[in-house]
């Protein structure tokens, strides 16, 4: 299904949910979506996609969409959006000023608390990673 419809999905899901719950019956659901804007930070999507790839799915955009049915309905107004832009972006913006005054964590971390008991293969990968973090300091 349109996995850009809000109200298609979440119409499908509870439908499906309410028969797992009621009637213990099995579901799958597949949507389909597309993905906008570049998959990391290093990359660079616009070297493998064109802007003609991307309008049909900027149509279906689903937040534009919502925002439009709800401007439609007199439900919501540019007004809201603008505030509603301003307020998430400030979250967002203290959440990043947050992260950024944790301490930078020591780069052996990265192998604990995975298991209760530490693997011996990952205890040879964490020394040696060890040694070559110490002959990098040099």
């Amino acid at each position: 299904m349109d996995g850009n419809d809000v109200f298609a999905v979440y119409t499908t899901v509870k439908k499906l949910l309410d028969q797992a719950r009621n009637d213990f019956k099995p579901a799958l659901v597949e949507l389909v979506t597309y993905r906008m804007d570049d998959h990391t930070t290093a990359d660079d999507a616009s070297r493998y996609r064109t802007e003609e790839m991307l309008a049909p799915w900027r149509a279906k955009d689903p937040i534009d969409r919502v925002r439009k049915y709800l401007i439609a309905q007199q439900n919501w107004s540019e007004k809201d959006d603008e505030e509603l832009v301003n307020q998430c972006t400030a979250e967002v913006e203290q959440a990043v000023k947050e992260y950024e005054g944790f301490p930078h964590p020591e780069p052996a971390d990265i192998f604990e608390h995975a298991y209760k008991e530490m693997p011996w293969n990952l205890k040879e990968e964490r020394e040696e990673m060890i040694r070559h973090l110490g002959q990098l300091e040099r």
